[in-house]
């Protein structure tokens, strides 16, 4: 090789300097060698470093590049010297020497200039102390979030305890709000066992997503707006009994916020047995009035009704020869005396029953003695009244009398209210008919009022709401009867369309 004008073959190899001696030779052929080879690895396990280190700052890369080169230039000079023993490539050697030079001092330069950082480094003793330190605050940390967890079980089992303790049911509602942060929905849990034996439903049945939705049981848009009005202004209400029913179960009802939760708790508890007792006393004791009340009034009334019915025939025998007017007086006086007395017969027979009896009737016949003892005050307020009984076929139901005559003189007397208010309307009609629906017999009360407002509808079955006067209500009529129709295995229900239809659904062959 020749280089600047000088040819390489001119000089000679290293081995001419330790004379070929092999003792010499070798030894210092295989120092160089191996010096290479290590030099080698190192290059190799600063790049693994460098790839399992995602966290190396750019300045410490750089300073790594130029380590790294550093170390393999030297190696090749070592291994470039090795191999000069038996060559003369001095040429190459001065390259690469040359190059490992300037390599050497960047390398020198960067470590000088990073030698803040360098000595900045934790030393192993640094490391150990940090550890043990670390590992102390730890400790102390397991410690607290024991203890910690000690604490909140102990509150949560508490809590649990009061919970089970509690004989009242309890549901939690969870505000959903819209982007701008208003109030659009509830979602409801069920938090204790309790409200499952209550309500008598499952838990997935109660637990929904969004209360407004129709589908749940909580579907209607007043609830809604009650539980927004509980969460906003953070003051609870009680409702007892409550308009909110499970089964046609009756509850107190306590809708209560709670902050610590973001939510507002219901508290359920079953009132219906109360309810019922005091709904029964109630009916006995109207009962017990109306049998008195009757029996003074067939003893009042059947006397001079005998009177009257008596001086009318000795009237009428007195007079030798009675002209057509005096005989139809004489008949209407008769017919007249005759449904009085049909009626006071009926009242006091009504009064006198059994509630628990229950028996076949047939209805037909039975809703024509409910019409005559009806029929008088409809007129008298200006009210047609008709009847569609489904002539010339026999329906017969088991049901109780008493009860039953009470659930439909409660509806007529009801629909004959609603159309006295409506002193305008012209055309007031109320009519009782049969329908025969296959497996249903249903009787229905039926007038052509304003008609019941959504608003309300939900709670005209709740004992002691009444949207009339003061005085002239109790609250008691549709709640009383729909707990007699139940008793009777029957259902009352509201059905509206250009009418205002009460139906008693009976069951055939129940």
């Amino acid at each position: 090789m020749t280089l600047f004008g000088i040819d390489s073959s001119e000089f000679m190899p290293h081995g001419h300097c330790v004379l070929w001696r092999e003792e010499i030779l070798w030894p210092m052929v295989a120092s160089d060698v191996l010096i290479f080879l290590s030099y080698s690895a190192i290059p190799f396990s600063l790049y693994t470093f460098y790839k399992k280190r995602e966290d190396i700052s750019p300045s410490v890369t750089r300073l790594l590049i130029l380590f790294a080169l550093f170390i393999q230039l030297c190696g090749i000079t070592h291994f470039i010297g090795a191999y000069n023993y038996w060559h003369a490539e001095y040429f190459i050697e001065l390259f690469f020497k040359v190059f490992t030079a300037i390599v050497s001092m960047a390398t020198a330069a960067v470590i000088l200039k990073n030698t803040n950082v360098l000595l900045a480094l934790p030393s192993p003793k640094q490391f150990e102390q940090a550890n043990e330190e670390l590992k102390r605050l730890n400790e102390g940390l397991e410690e607290k979030v024991q203890e910690q967890t000690k604490i909140i079980n102990a509150r949560k089992n508490y809590l649990e305890s009061i919970l089970n303790v509690l004989n009242d049911g309890i549901l939690e509602f969870s505000p959903r709000k819209n982007q701008i942060g208003d109030v659009i929905d509830f979602s409801c849990r069920v938090i204790n066992e309790q409200v499952l034996q209550h309500t008598g439903l499952k838990k997935e049945q109660l637990e929904t997503d969004s209360i407004v939705n129709r589908e749940s049981p909580y579907g209607e848009v007043g609830r809604f707006r009650l539980i927004r009005d509980i969460y906003l202004t953070g003051l609870s209400r009680t409702y007892d009994p409550s308009p909110l029913k499970f089964n046609n179960r009756i509850f107190r009802t306590t809708y209560t916020p709670n902050k610590n939760n973001d939510s507002v708790l219901l508290i359920l508890s079953n009132v219906t047995e109360r309810e019922e007792l005091r709904l029964h006393s109630i009916s006995n004791s109207r009962l017990s009035a109306l049998g008195e009340l009757a029996g003074g009034v067939a003893h009042e009334i059947n006397t001079p009704l005998q009177i009257i019915s008596g001086s009318a025939r000795q009237l009428v025998r007195g007079i030798e020869n009675p002209t057509q007017v005096q005989k139809e007086a004489r008949v209407q006086i008769e017919t007249t005396v005759n449904r009085i007395s049909k009626i006071v017969k009926n009242l006091k027979r009504l009064s006198q029953g059994d509630l628990d009896d229950i028996y076949e009737l047939d209805l037909q016949a039975f809703l024509k003695e409910i019409s005559d003892f009806v029929s008088e005050r409809i007129r008298t307020n200006d009210i047609s009244f008709k009847e569609s009984f489904l002539e010339g076929r026999a329906h017969f139901i088991k049901a109780n009398e008493i009860a039953l005559s009470q659930i439909v003189i409660n509806l007529i007397n009801n629909a004959v209210d609603a159309l006295r208010e409506e002193q305008n309307k012209e055309g007031k009609e109320i009519e009782i008919s049969i329908l025969d629906e296959g497996e249903k017999i249903i009787i229905e009360v039926a007038d052509n009022g304003a008609g019941i407002p959504q608003s309300i509808v939900e709670k005209i079955f709740t004992p002691l709401f009444t949207t009339k006067d003061v005085g002239k209500g109790t609250g008691l009529g549709l709640s009383l009867s729909s707990r007699l129709a139940t008793g009777m295995k029957a259902q009352l229900r509201l059905k509206q369309d250009e009418r205002t239809k009460f139906q008693v659904i009976f069951n055939k062959g129940v």
